[in-house]
């Protein structure tokens, strides 16, 4: 069980979180689903700029750090996160996950639940309950079954679903930069 290997923190709710005039806290990002997609190798780097919030380092909200393990609720797509990510404050519709044991992986337990049958089986079975929204819960989280391979294979899984995400970050920047050479060079005004 994945429980035996992890712990969750739930993510904040922003709007109970106590914010403070700029000059008296740290301004912190907001944690949102277009983040998600950068760090799951979605979309490129954007202008997206994402809400903000003013507190004081002191208060309680869950934070993210790069390299955490953090989990949509919503929609059950879970991704690592990056270095421009870092210290971004997690929103409620999102579980940090954290690893407690030494046998496993966290590059491999993020591809798992990106890509692994065993996952997606569970997870989908979960979505389709009674009501109207959908959303997975932390007994649930907990309850999915996973099987761990040897420490060398999970790491050689993570390592190819770091590759996979370089590569689709790279193959959007080919096709962005494509675009705007053909853009330029076919549609240039004659001189």
């Amino acid at each position: 069980m994945l429980k035996d290997y992890v712990d969750y923190q739930s993510g904040s709710l922003i709007q109970r979180l106590e914010t403070v005039d700029t000059n008296k806290g740290q301004i912190y990002q907001i944690y949102d689903q277009t983040m998600l997609e950068y760090d799951l190798g979605q979309s490129l780097k954007t202008n997206h700029e994402p809400k903000m919030i003013v507190l004081q380092t002191t208060s309680r909200a869950t934070y993210v750090q790069t390299g955490d393990i953090v989990f949509n609720m919503m929609s059950g797509a879970c991704a690592r996160v990056s270095l421009e990510h870092d210290g971004a404050i997690l929103p409620y519709n999102y579980t940090r996950i954290d690893i407690t044991s030494n046998e496993l992986d966290p590059r491999f337990l993020a591809y798992w639940f990106q890509m692994a049958h065993e996952a997606h089986v569970q997870l989908q079975q979960y979505m389709q309950g009674g009501t109207q929204i959908k959303k997975i819960t932390h007994r649930q989280l907990k309850d999915l079954h996973i099987t761990v391979p040897t420490m060398q294979k999970q790491q050689l899984i993570g390592q190819i679903g770091v590759k996979r995400r370089q590569l689709a970050l790279l193959e959007q920047q080919k096709d962005k930069l494509m675009k705007q050479f053909l853009s330029a060079s076919l549609f240039k005004e004659e001189q």
